[in-house]
């Protein structure tokens, strides 16, 4: 007789077959796998089909501080949902956010998150005995540890700190959170700048995680610099410290080093010209190809313009005088001030031992490096961008610049830049299949704002001073500074930033009463306005804005209910009263790389009560923000 029961011969396969199968399957498809049966769920469960399906995430990843063979099934699951729900999210057009409100008798004033949004660091003052410090929250505490959000150790600092910087560094074989910080000590005329770098290590942080004692006190001191300089900006990359001394003086230090002093090199940045004052904004160091990115302003009676240059990392001892730059990128006509370098130069890889192929597609894992810039007229925000380029270095010609030529002249405008000797004459590439990167157009509440439609920044002739001249360009799907001659498979190919940089965005404001400022990612980042008549220490914040460098795939319609619910106040997002056309003949709202963020009532009044700082990370998702009286941390979580 035939039997209506269904059959049960694919529960005899064997898992491993299962897992071949699985690899064809969407995620989603994955999960409602699990529930199709408990010998379902047991497969699904298993770390080797989280590890398959996290190669196939074509998405950017939360960074991880261990190696993807280390994590849980369950870890690895949670990484590939929060990556996707985040991609998902961050493309609609009002992303909304899981809410939390960080309460703690510290009082926070400057905040900073580590790469994967889980560990978060405050400089804090403590108000009832004027205490000040640096401070450590676990924004992951598992739920059997109390779940939420817990402060885990505190590190004084005697004195306020004016700046902050937080890296994942490996220190004394452990790997951990380096935390630097910058405050003034003494008083006038014997002021100095102390520059004082601890170390706290993840082992202890899980210790303390579950409420254990550590065997020895958590932080470790791994560099103590005392100046009588200014400094005006300090980066870590890698494990090198980087410390701007006023007006053009950079000095690295090496934090690895066991002696004492530390072993330590300096980069003296010339001026070029008569009637110029020169003076450096913000370096990072590249490195994987052992050069410096500096970013200076140079002022003339004249002008005021800026530029970008790559110089050469100089050897440990060595007080490298008059440099030459091995890229320059000069833009004189736009005045710029306060800019914001991305921090992380390296995306979370999908495996600890990739592919070649996995490789090439993901450029190595070398994410760019983004630059966010305040511009003076008009008055708003400009957005240019280094994308690594995938080279093989015995085949690559960086174009050099010889010592006479060093600030070319741009365009013959800007007196303060030497006039060339001679002017070459370049042959006239016409690059018309080069797109247009369209500005999209938000609108803000209270100033409108203008759309700026441009094309792509040309590429100059490999191998020529002329290096970011306005010179006929060759197409961008040309390689630069590659010999003509045929693929050498056996070298493999190496990421490589270099100049000029792609302007990817500018917006400006039609009225100048507001102040942007910028947390900065290679892919997504957030802007936030405040206005420009107040000083005080915690000015109202006016707007809240997502930024995204790469327009969304997919144009989707989204309920009202997911826009601001704060109808009567000036969140709401407001319609422009005329809509204007780009170069293409596009509508400016067609391009949503910028839109509000919403925020619920009770946040909505902590921060037009008053902003002090604010922390992003762009990999998790995670927003923090220093905001109300007395203050606390604001947490949005836009991947949950």
């Amino acid at each position: 007789m035939f039997s209506r029961r269904p059959s049960r011969a694919f529960l005899q396969l064997p898992p491993d077959l299962w897992f071949e199968v699985i690899d064809y399957l969407p995620v989603t498809s994955v999960v409602h796998l699990r529930a199709v049966s408990r010998y379902f769920d047991r497969i699904v469960s298993s770390p080797v089909v989280w590890k398959r399906l996290l190669r196939k995430v074509k998405v950017m990843l939360p960074f991880q501080p261990q190696s993807i063979a280390s994590l849980s099934a369950k870890a690895t699951e949670s990484l590939i949902r929060r990556a996707l729900c985040l991609n998902i999210n961050w493309e609609r057009d009002a992303p909304m956010a899981f809410t939390n409100t960080l309460r703690s008798v510290e009082r926070p004033y400057m905040i900073r998150l580590l790469p994967g949004g889980r560990w978060l660091v405050a400089a804090t003052k403590n108000s009832e005995d004027d205490v000040y410090a640096v401070v450590v929250w676990d924004l992951e505490n598992p739920i059997e540890r109390g779940g939420g959000c817990a402060l885990l150790a505190k590190c004084r600092t005697r004195t306020a700190v004016s700046h902050l910087v937080v890296r994942y560094m490996k220190f004394e074989g452990k790997m951990g959170i380096v935390i630097a910080t910058l405050r003034q000590i003494g008083e006038n005329p014997h002021t100095k700048t102390e520059v004082c770098v601890i170390h706290i290590s993840l082992q202890d942080l899980e210790i303390l995680s579950a409420n254990g004692i550590p065997p020895a006190a958590p932080f470790k001191l791994v560099e103590l610099h005392k100046t009588r300089c200014q400094i005006a900006y300090m980066s870590i990359d890698g494990t090198v410290l980087s410390l701007i001394h006023r007006p053009r003086t950079i000095m690295f230090i090496d934090l690895l080093d066991t002696a004492t002093p530390k072993r330590s090199s300096q980069l003296k940045i010339h001026v070029t010209g008569e009637g110029q004052r020169h003076s450096l904004q913000a370096c990072k160091l590249i490195p994987t190809q052992n050069q410096v990115l500096i970013i200076r302003l140079i002022h003339s009676d004249e002008h005021t313009s800026y530029s970008f240059e790559l110089f050469t990392f100089p050897a440990w001892g060595e007080i490298a005088k008059e440099p030459i730059p091995v890229h320059h990128d000069v833009f004189p006509e736009l005045a710029a001030s306060s800019f914001s370098i991305s921090e992380s130069t390296v995306i979370q890889a999908t495996s600890d031992r990739p592919t070649e192929r996995e490789m090439e597609e993901n450029c190595h894992y070398a994410a760019p490096i983004s630059i966010f810039a305040h511009t003076m007229g008009p008055k708003g925000i400009i957005h240019y961008q280094i994308v690594p380029q995938l080279i093989r270095p015995s085949r690559f010609n960086a174009p050099t610049v010889p010592p006479e030529h060093i600030v070319p002249n741009a365009i013959g405008q800007n007196p303060a830049f030497p006039q060339p000797p001679s002017a070459q004459n370049y042959p006239s590439y016409l690059p018309t299949d080069t797109p247009f990167h369209i500005a999209p157009m938000p609108v803000f509440p209270l100033a409108a704002m203008q759309m700026a439609g441009y094309p792509s920044q040309l590429l100059n002739l490999p191998g020529t001073m002329q290096v970011g001249v306005n010179v006929p360009g060759l197409r961008a799907d040309m390689d630069i500074g590659m010999e003509d001659v045929g693929e050498d498979l056996n070298e493999p190919l190496q990421p490589y930033y270099t100049l000029p940089v792609v302007k990817k965005a500018h917006y400006w404001f039609e009225e100048h009463n507001q102040k942007p400022a910028v947390l900065p990612g290679a892919e997504r980042s957030v802007f936030w306005t405040r206005p420009t008549e107040t000083r005080a220490d915690s000015p109202p914040m006016r707007n809240l804005l997502a930024y995204m460098t790469r327009p969304p795939r997919q144009r989707q319609k989204y309920p009202t209910g997911l826009r601001s619910e704060i109808p009567d106040r000036e969140w709401e997002f407001m319609q422009p009263p005329g809509v204007p056309e780009n170069q293409m003949g596009m509508s400016a709202q067609d391009d949503r790389r910028l839109k509000q963020l919403s925020l619920p009532p009770e946040f909505v009044d902590a921060v037009q009560a008053g902003t002090q700082n604010a922390a992003f990370d762009e990999g998790s998702g995670k927003l923090c923000i220093v905001a109300g009286k007395p203050a606390h941390i604001l947490f949005l979580d836009y991947a949950a």
